[in-house]
């Protein structure tokens, strides 16, 4: 849940601050990644293994996913130029909760 909130308050934040959320429909390719992602998360050597195939069938190449797995950081909706003004406007339960979310985050992904 950390996660998702801190996700949520930076979306807020960046819109607030003008800058928009990137829009559009994800591709295939994205969208295996995606799932992937979520195979990883649930420790499902089956659901890799597929969403792998789909990925790299749809021209997806190993070396991106790290890059992939990246953007998934709690953080990275936002701008780099808006990360520390978006920490320091946090209350001291928000910082908590980012710092849980990053917690989750390492756990989850680069185990």
């Amino acid at each position: 849940q950390a996660y998702n909130t801190i996700r949520s308050l930076a979306y807020d934040y960046q819109k607030k601050h003008g800058k928009e959320a990137p829009s559009g429909s994800p591709t295939a390719q994205a969208n295996a990644l995606y799932y992937y992602r979520q195979a990883i998360r649930y420790d499902d050597e089956v659901a890799k293994a597929k969403y792998m195939q789909m990925y790299l069938d749809g021209g997806g190449k190993r070396s991106r996913i790290r890059e992939g797995i990246n953007r998934a950081k709690p953080l990275e909706p936002l701008p780099v130029n808006l990360r520390y003004k978006f920490r320091e406007s946090l209350s001291a339960a928000e910082k908590e909760t980012l710092k849980k979310a990053n917690e989750w985050y390492v756990d989850t992904y680069k185990k």
